[in-house]
């Protein structure tokens, strides 16, 4: 069981955490020192493990940033979880019969998504915004917008 993130025993699993990784980044790169053999020297099962290493160590220092900062998570699945949904209806709208449809409904996809981000209620969002929008001067548009929006009562 994890300690609780104020607690010392937090702190203690934190530092023990970042020291292990620390290590194994380490070892990792005193391993490969950098240096690849081409993939003409390795049977075509290797190959594959080759381009990771390679995409790893020219993204070396990103990779090894959240040893620096404990703030830093490890990854950034969180924030891939959240714009899947943006990803997908975009991606889903290609087949929506034109490029215009598409392209309006990813619009449309994406302000929905950017509502939820934004913690809003999506339906409640949009019948405010398009009931606003034709009272709306041009120069102040950018008050409906997801990040900005604030309901009228």
């Amino acid at each position: 069981m994890m300690a609780t993130t104020g607690s010392n025993d937090y702190l203690q699993w934190h530092v023990y955490i970042c020291t292990s990784c620390a290590g194994l980044v380490a070892a990792a790169a005193a391993t490969t020192g950098g240096q690849i053999l081409g993939s003409a020297s390795l049977p075509a099962s290797k190959i594959v493990p080759e381009i990771a290493i390679e995409y790893s160590l020219g993204r070396w220092a990103a990779l090894v940033r959240y040893l620096d900062d404990g703030d830093l998570p490890i990854d950034n699945n969180h924030v891939e979880n959240r714009i899947r949904p943006v990803a997908l209806g975009r991606y889903k709208c290609i087949f929506a019969g034109s490029l215009r449809a598409g392209q309006r409904a990813a619009n449309v996809m994406s302000l929905i998504q950017s509502a939820k981000l934004n913690g809003h209620d999506p339906y409640r969002y949009l019948k405010d915004v398009l009931e606003r929008l034709s009272t709306q001067p041009a120069s102040r548009l950018e008050e409906l917008l997801p990040h900005r929006w604030q309901f009228r009562t």
